[in-house]
């Protein structure tokens, strides 16, 4: 197996085997071993397979036949055991004959192959480490550096990410020095995808940026889409959405043209994904059965799994918790049959949210430490944190303070390190909700703060619209394409009748012109008559197609209207939340001071008459921290529900003051009058005193009520 104990970068095979001797007898004794095991085959299309099965019939070189085999045989490791193994004894009788030593290295890559799709990483291993001995033997630096490379993918494939790194490193090394640029692109993206499990993820795009420059490099396009989809991973951990989304569609849309149905599912998948961070979950269903379908017509069981996870999650939050189990136990039986750590690991979370929902709050906790435990062994720094903030709130529910502020701290702490903006939106609403049961209330609002300005980041009117019109011009795109095409067959069979016509027209008239004049001038005029109706119909069409659009262009900006509306009347409805709990906050705060302030004047008389004069200091402190701080950050607030309240009422009553106003404001929001006496620090004599004062610069009766004004005003 490839390890790095002691320093050594290889163990090497510790047997006498030479390069060539019994290469051809291990691939026979492999083909009976595994014509026993019958892997699941994912549909093919027998079509791209023939071209080189008819090759092989021809007059081929015994090296290029070698090549056509290997060729063939990497194509059915994906599908068909049998025919892989068939394809590889070929090419290994024919290796053996010429003495062809690099070949026979190629062929252990096969193998190796064969066992990563299958998560065989055991025995992937194993193949590496005979493909590494065989190339340094016969000094294949290629051979050497894929060697490198497998180990290394094999290694993060079975979530033992300690020596990916360096092994992927050696890897490059030895690929740059012989400028094997297929190399560098597997080992670069699969760097990317090992520090996108890392949270790494400005190292991962940046790596993913490299791959598209080394294709561009060989002469491919730059719209991989592979390694599109995979920018948009990061993207989307990272929780920015929108270029998200940007990626995914635009990996799908080629996906799509190139009938790549099994990228295309994955893509589907992760479009499904960004939909349920927006909270979107029915249409985030709609991507997630979509991806189903075509994995289950592909027969891609580790795919599968992921999909049913995925819907079982959605059920999790539409409360179809029936459901929801049903597809998470699916999900959970393939990936153990799989032993694979990261679905597991998913499992666990989902049916700790499924347990945590109906009630099961220890349930719940066993499930999310043992998802804890296999995201830290895989090392899955956002998992991590997401899992401690997970497990953070149901110790809240248990009133565990010290347990959950553990968790909330830990996950708080990853969360900061790798940037990832959902997991640190999540951690200070946990964090100010602590903080508020110890009675810490600006510990709390800090944090209220903070969590605000995450979740601001996160869901926002912009992307809201953004991802909406993203969505609709892909289907939109979709669709089109499809008329078109309809159109153009419409047509090209349209002109081909009229060329018909044409021919027809012409022999005819050539045959019979000195005889039939007056009939030709008969048929012109048929002609430019039809010609004007076509004309005329063409331009009916075209007016009709108008309406239409306009038809649906004001349909859509009504939706937009709507929509806009429905935000706003949102919006206006937070401010207004924050502003009675800022208020209320406020008012606990300002009580508790004059609490303070009271016992401080009743121990007055009671101390030594030199610490008199600080007493009354700290009282006087007290007294100004009532009335500023709490009017500060009440105004801030209150003007962002009610902005030109303050600006209206100075233009009609020039000679209210700043405490007139500041009990307009607090009349406003529905304070009475023991609150606004607490929030100004007065007696309740004196607010009564300043209600009678404020009436009369309003022209309002004795008896009229200055709340009633107040609701009217503007």
């Amino acid at each position: 197996m490839i390890m790095i104990p002691n320093e050594q970068i290889i163990m090497e095979v510790k047997t006498n085997r030479t390069p060539g001797n019994g290469l051809s007898t291990k691939i026979l004794f492999l083909t009976l071993l595994f014509v026993m095991f019958q892997f699941p085959a994912f549909s093919q299309t027998k079509k791209m397979n023939d071209k080189h099965l008819e090759r092989l019939k021809g007059e081929l070189t015994d090296s290029a036949r070698i090549a056509t085999h290997l060729h063939l045989a990497r194509r059915y490791s994906n599908t068909d055991s049998t025919e892989m193994m068939n394809h590889l004894k070929m090419a290994g009788e024919l290796a053996d004959q010429i003495e062809d030593e690099v070949a026979k290295v190629d062929i252990i890559f096969v193998m190796s192959r064969f066992y990563l799709l299958r998560n065989m990483t055991r025995e992937a291993l194993r193949e590496c480490e005979l493909a590494l001995d065989y190339s340094k033997r016969i000094s294949y630096k290629k051979g050497e550096a894929l060697a490198y490379a497998r180990a290394a993918s094999a290694y993060l494939e079975g979530g033992d990410l300690d020596t990916v790194e360096f092994l992927f490193n050696k890897a490059i090394e030895g690929q740059t020095l012989i400028d094997d640029k297929p190399g560098l692109v597997f080992s670069h993206l699969n760097l990317g995808g090992y520090h996108l499990i890392k949270g790494n993820y400005e190292i991962a795009r940046a790596y993913y940026n490299k791959t598209l420059d080394l294709k561009e490099a060989m002469g491919k396009s730059r719209n991989y889409p592979s390694i599109l989809m995979k920018i948009g991973n990061t993207f989307s951990e990272q929780g920015l959405y929108l270029q998200a989304l940007e990626y995914y569609f635009q990996s799908a849309e080629i996906f799509e043209k190139v009938n790549n149905k099994r990228y295309l599912a994955s893509t589907l998948n992760d479009i499904g994904n960004v939909f349920v961070s927006q909270n979107e979950y029915r249409e985030a269903l709609k991507y997630y059965e979509k991806s189903l379908k075509v994995r289950e017509e592909l027969e891609y069981t580790n795919g599968i799994a992921e999909s049913l996870n995925s819907i079982g999650f959605v059920f999790i939050q539409l409360a179809e918790y029936d459901r929801a189990i049903e597809y998470l136990n699916k999900s959970f039986a393939i990936y153990m049959e799989m032993d694979d750590p990261y679905g597991i690991a998913a499992c666990y979370n989902n049916l700790g949210e499924v347990y945590n929902k109906l009630g099961k709050v220890q349930k719940a906790l066993e499930m999310q430490n043992q998802s804890l435990k296999l995201h830290q062994e895989i090392g899955e720094q956002v998992k991590i944190a997401a899992t401690n903030l997970t497990i953070a709130e149901l110790y809240l529910k248990q009133n565990d303070i010290t347990s959950a502020s553990s968790h909330t701290a830990n996950g708080l702490a990853i969360a900061e390190e790798v940037k990832s903006f959902e997991e640190l939106k999540k951690a200070y609403e946990l964090l100010s909700n602590l903080e508020s049961k110890r009675g810490n209330y600006k510990n709390a609002f800090d944090a209220h703060l903070k969590y605000k300005q995450y979740a601001d980041s996160l869901i926002n009117q912009e992307n809201t619209k953004a991802i909406t019109k993203m969505e609709a011009k892909y289907e939109f795109q979709q669709e089109k394409d499809s008329i078109a095409f309809a159109q153009e067959k419409i047509q090209l069979d349209y002109e081909q009748e009229i060329e018909q016509k044409k021919t027809i027209n012409q022999a005819a008239i050539g045959a019979a012109a000195l005889v039939f004049i007056i009939l030709i001038l008969l048929y012109r005029s048929y002609l430019i008559k039809q010609r004007k109706n076509l004309e005329l119909h063409h331009k009916n069409e075209m007016i009709e197609s108008k309406n239409n659009e306009l038809v649906s262009k004001n349909e859509e900006i009504m939706t937009l209207r709507e929509t806009e509306k429905k935000m706003s009347e949102e919006s206006l409805a937070l401010k207004e939340r924050e502003l009675t709990n800022i208020t209320m906050l406020s008012h606990e705060k300002n009580e508790l001071l004059q609490q303070i302030g009271n016992q401080i004047g009743k121990i007055g008389d009671k101390v030594d008459e030199k610490i008199i004069p600080d007493l009354k200091e700290i009282k006087q402190t007290i007294k100004s921290n009532i009335s500023n701080e709490s009017w500060n950050a009440f105004t801030y607030h209150f003007e962002q529900v009610h902005p030109e309240f303050f600006n209206k009422l100075k233009e009609s009553y020039d000679e209210l003051n700043q405490n007139d106003l500041r009990l307009c404001a607090y009349i406003k929001v529905g304070l009475n009058n023991k609150v606004i006496a607490q929030m100004n620090n007065i007696t309740l004599a004196g607010v009564k005193k300043n209600i009678n004062r404020l009436k009369k610069k309003l022209e309002l009766e004795a008896d009229d009520s200055l709340r009633d004004f107040m609701m009217k005003f503007i």
